[in-house]
């Protein structure tokens, strides 16, 4: 008897944290283009605390929600936030989103020039040459404008060459 008394209680106590698990409700977000085409990768947001991310089909799936007031929030790049409320008294509800794509593009872009001095010049700072990691003045003179770079060749002596061609 006691081990039959032993066994209901261990069932009755493993039991109780799974129906725990089931009490809140299913928030179900369907996610479309202003086309009705699905946005797929689209994230919904309950209350900045519950979130999801929307399939293929612009399904968005957030289990376990407890009733209540929420504000939620849904975003992806490149379209425009929607953000509304919802109260959930039912155990499942299903919300219904249209997205409409945001600008993101420049009117223009104006690129001027001026020149300071005649010829030219190349500041080369410590960064560049810690960078580069010398090891002799040919390796110093890769940072200079016009030096052809060439693989490093144990068979040869190493030579630094400015603005002339390898022949």
């Amino acid at each position: 008897m006691n081990r039959f008394l032993y066994t209901v209680l261990v069932a009755l106590m493993l039991a109780s944290p799974l129906q725990g698990q089931n009490r809140g409700c299913t928030v179900v977000f369907e996610v479309k283009d202003t086309n009705s085409n699905p946005v797929e990768l689209a994230t919904a947001v309950l209350n900045q605390a519950l979130y999801g991310m929307t399939g293929a089909k612009g399904i968005c799936t957030i289990n376990n929600v407890p009733s209540g007031r929420y504000v939620y929030s849904v975003s992806l790049l490149g379209y425009e936030t929607v953000t509304d409320s919802l109260t959930i008294t039912s155990s499942n509800v299903r919300v219904s989103v249209t997205m409409r794509e945001s600008n993101l593009s420049l009117e223009g872009a104006v690129v001027t020039a001026q020149q300071d001095q005649v010829g030219s010049r190349s500041v080369i700072n410590q960064d560049a040459i810690r960078h580069i990691q010398p090891k002799n003045l040919g390796d110093m003179l890769q940072l200079v404008p016009g030096n052809l770079v060439s693989s490093p060749n144990l068979n040869n002596l190493s030579q630094a060459m400015i603005r002339e061609i390898d022949t």
